[in-house]
């Protein structure tokens, strides 16, 4: 999203990074998201307090939490079905209707803001929807909104290795992904759940992860076998 300059509005760009977590702990998530027996699941207590910063709630759906350097993070529960998603939609576009009547004697003014706003609610709104295919997933989903900025500036920064967070990228296929490493608030995980095709007492899987977590610094993080049969 670029801003424009009218009307005193500044040039913004940004870039958007997701993380996509789930309500669910399902066959549907174990088959299509892990390669046979490896992965695990790894549970938070709650999704206000899994990153620390200056939290606000909207509409009682979406939470934002406002975190280092002017990195925004949004997160609520994905939308799959085609009328919520209208109504959401038309909400939204209501919402901006009523902004622009009031604003007819001095529509030329107040049209950059509005054209603005519109946009940026839109581009919030439109990433937390997916095709019903998907429904299953039941997302819980998170967004970042990192200013462009901040990525250039990352690596000529001395003190970024001090930063809460790092931007990089990692090979998929043909193609480098970006991504962004943010600190969560350990205090938030809860525990993990052992991939359900490990059904061994006291596996090296299992002690695997235990090892990992006392070397991370989560000795009281509990490490819990999956209700889930597969035959």
């Amino acid at each position: 999203i670029e801003y424009s300059t009218e009307c005193g509005i500044k040039d913004f760009q940004y870039r958007m990074y997701t993380f996509s977590m789930s309500e669910a702990n399902n066959d549907y998530l174990w088959k299509n998201y892990t390669d046979g027996r490896s992965g695990i699941s790894i549970c938070f207590d709650d999704a206000d307090n899994i990153f620390d910063g200056e939290k606000e709630v909207y509409a009682k759906r979406y939470g934002s939490i406002k975190l280092k350097d002017g990195i925004v993070l949004w997160h609520g529960k994905v939308v799959y079905d085609y009328m919520t998603k209208k109504r959401c939609l038309k909400s939204l576009i209501d919402d901006i209707y009523e902004i622009y009547k009031e604003a007819t004697t001095q529509i030329d003014d107040f049209r950059p803001y509005i054209v603005s706003a519109y946009k940026e609610a839109l581009n919030n709104t439109r990433c937390f929807m997916k095709n019903d295919y998907f429904r299953n997933e039941k997302e819980y989903r998170f967004v970042a909104k990192v200013p462009v900025y901040l990525i250039g500036q990352y690596n000529l920064d001395n003190d970024r290795g001090k930063k809460q967070w790092k931007i990089g990228t990692f090979p998929r296929d043909n193609l480098m992904v970006p991504y962004l490493d943010y600190e969560f608030n350990n205090n938030s995980l809860s525990y993990i759940i052992m991939n359900p095709y490990i059904i061994e007492k006291d596996s090296l899987f299992e002690r695997s992860v235990h090892d990992i977590c006392l070397l991370l610094g989560f000795s009281d993080v509990k490490v819990k076998k999956s209700n889930i049969i597969f035959l």
